[in-house]
């Protein structure tokens, strides 16, 4: 049996600052071949952990952080941030899972951090060429604190987004957005600045949402859909992106995505759609359209149209 302690944190602690790193492994397995590996990370301000992935399949980066602050960055391929965490037990977030094949770094904010990492086995070094080739090797000192402040400059300000939330590594987040709790971002998602997405909110793969977007609770945005800027969207509106939906195949098949055909809808800039209601694909909501409350809506709308009913229908075509 092994005890983590404010003893054993504070050794570890001490060790990192005296290393010319600023950081220090504690390992608790005792073979660097044992199947997984468990070991504290103490990481001090400064320290450079440059951009790296991990390609193979099994090796999941997790991580808890014991005391202090971490942030978390992650990027494309071409070194853009796509995503910024702060894992801070203070603030009730407390660690991290981090997928195979995605590019990140950590800075670190607090002194006397530590984290506690578990990991697939055996140990191996990282491969030079899963180390990001657009950042300033460790070496490369004064780059590498450059490099640093580089990004920390991106992180004020940033987006919020609650620890229920999943949000999608490839997917990219807006400065001053905010995601509440128990909303889901998908895929290559990509969301503008300044938005709310409110609660239980689901956003698919490739979905592309604009500036200034206000969503309410409760609603689904399927693949397929746009929304530019400055839309408001009531609580409980759905979205679809199939005219012909089946579960399965005319042979009795389970249908995959080969089987789908995805119909294109965009909601112009400024339109606004209602509580509970229900855009059905392949149409497009006008600039500064009105659909009502529990409006059906199945065909174009025009600029500045107000749509009400089941179906839906246009009452007025100046509404500003």
């Amino acid at each position: 049996m092994k005890i983590i302690d404010s003893t054993l944190l504070n050794t570890v602690s001490e060790q990192a600052k005296t290393n010319s790193r600023l950081r220090m492994n504690y390992n608790f397995h005792k073979q660097m071949d044992e199947p997984v590996q468990r070991l504290l990370n103490a990481l001090e301000p400064n320290t450079y952990l440059p951009p790296h992935r991990h390609l193979q399949a099994q090796k999941q980066e997790i991580f808890l952080v014991l005391r202090g602050s971490v942030l978390t960055f992650l990027f494309d391929d071409k070194g853009t941030i796509t995503q910024i965490h702060e894992i801070n037990p203070a603030k009730g977030v407390f660690g991290m899972e981090i997928e195979p094949d995605i590019w990140h770094s950590f800075i670190i904010l607090e002194t006397n951090t530590v984290i506690y990492e578990i990991k697939q086995g055996p140990f191996a070094p990282i491969d030079p060429k899963d180390m990001a080739p657009w950042a300033p090797k460790p070496q490369e000192t004064e780059a590498a604190q450059n490099y640093i402040q580089e990004l920390l400059s991106a992180y004020q300000p940033q987006y919020i987004i609650h620890p229920t939330a999943e949000v999608a590594p490839s997917a990219t987040i807006g400065n001053k957005t905010i995601i509440e709790n128990h909303t889901i971002i998908g895929e290559n998602a990509k969301i503008g600045e300044q938005c709310k997405i409110h609660r239980n909110i689901y956003v698919d793969n490739d979905v592309q949402i604009g500036n200034k977007v206000k969503i309410q609770d409760n609603v689904m945005i399927p693949h397929g859909v746009t929304i530019e800027d400055g839309v408001f969207i009531g609580p409980g509106v759905a979205f679809t992106n199939d005219k012909w939906p089946r579960s399965i195949t005319e042979d009795g098949e389970l249908k995959t995505s080969e089987d789908w055909v995805c119909s294109e809808t965009i909601v112009k800039y400024g339109a606004s759609i209602g509580a509970n209601a229900t855009i059905v694909c392949g149409i497009t909501i006008g600039e500064w359209a009105m659909i009502g409350a529990g409006a059906v809506v199945t065909k174009d709308v025009p600029a500045h149209a107000i749509v009400i009913g089941n179906p839906g229908r246009i009452i007025n075509q100046k509404v500003r």
